[in-house]
């Protein structure tokens, strides 16, 4: 009481019912407290264990804290990015997260990005800030890649891993389609474990990889639709640098800017009543100029989540 009373700033008193409805809503409310409590040390000793299973399913003298999970997206070799997500005790832990746009790398090669991205990940960084595992979303293919420049190039001896979707495979008259299951892609010689029988492992690298995925992805859609953005600018009369820097900067997208132009009446903070006027016209959907509807059309499907900063500089998480 002397706490509280010092906390509020004013006498608090506390009172302990022994019976009636006000003793009922006590021990209701002790019982969810208590369950809660029971909830979260599960779920934390759950994260343990997965962590624990996965250090000795890889022969690791100590129980692995930090995952590192890596993926490429890639679309029809337009602008490709390479995301690098991070958990810590299986939570997590997204301001450490980077996205990085694929600079050296035409086509593709998702090896060669791969290669890339942890070229740049790892160049002049200290020993404390090594994960204990690297994952990579895919097979045999990508984690050799992958080690070819942690282990060979760079020197670090730091297990590098893949996780293998599921494959399916059917003889031209089976009945029934036989299915592979999620694979760990570990070990020298490289081979690969079904992991049908480590469910904590699996739930455990099912949350990185998705991760990863979904970091990489957010990052591509939102490179995407900036550079729609930027093309429509380019078009507009009295839109030079420094105002098309300040219009990415604020809408980052057309669906983003055509809903704020027409909530403001197309009267936007700071640009020219001419401007605006050219923007209205640009992007009105009724327009006859099919290219600018396209735009439209291709960019109203939605507006990309914020995600990590591009070119591996940090942010917050996807």
């Amino acid at each position: 009481a002397q706490w509280l009373t010092a906390r509020a700033g004013r006498r608090v008193q506390v009172r302990r019912p022994r019976r009636g409805p006000r003793r009922a809503l006590l021990e209701w409310a002790a019982g969810n407290a208590a369950e809660r409590f029971r909830e979260a040390t599960g779920v934390e000793e759950r994260r343990y264990a997965e962590l624990a299973d996965l250090g000795k399913l890889l022969g690791l003298t100590e129980m692995p804290r930090r995952v590192e999970g890596y993926d490429i997206s890639n679309l029809h070799g337009s602008v490709a990015y390479g995301s690098q997500v991070v958990f810590v005790d299986g939570i997590p832990e997204k301001a450490r997260y980077r996205v990085y746009r694929i600079r050296t790398v035409e086509g593709s090669d998702d090896f060669a990005m791969l290669r890339e991205v942890l070229t740049r990940r790892l160049r002049d960084v200290p020993d404390g800030d090594l994960p204990d595992i690297f994952l990579i979303d895919g097979g045999k293919g990508q984690v050799s890649a992958a080690r070819s420049i942690v282990h060979a190039t760079l020197g670090i001896n730091r297990p590098v891993v893949g996780l293998a979707k599921d494959r399916v495979r059917a003889a031209p008259l089976a009945r029934e389609v036989e299915h592979s299951g999620e694979r760990l892609v570990h070990g020298n010689p490289m081979r690969e474990t079904p992991l049908d029988a480590h469910e904590g492992i699996l739930r455990l690298l099912v949350r990185v990889r998705d991760e990863a995925h979904r970091a990489a992805i957010t990052a591509h859609r939102r490179g995407r639709t900036l550079r729609d953005l930027e093309g429509v600018l380019d078009r507009i009369p009295g839109v030079g640098r420094a105002r098309k820097r300040t219009l990415l900067q604020r809408y980052a997208t057309i669906a983003r800017l055509i809903a704020e132009g027409e909530a403001a009446s197309w009267q936007l903070p700071g640009v020219p009543k001419s401007v605006c006027e050219a923007l209205r016209q640009a992007l009105s959907p009724d327009r006859s100029d099919d290219e600018a509807r396209d735009l439209v059309g291709r960019d109203g499907e939605g507006v990309a989540e914020p995600g990590p900063q591009q070119d591996g500089e940090s942010g917050p998480g996807p």
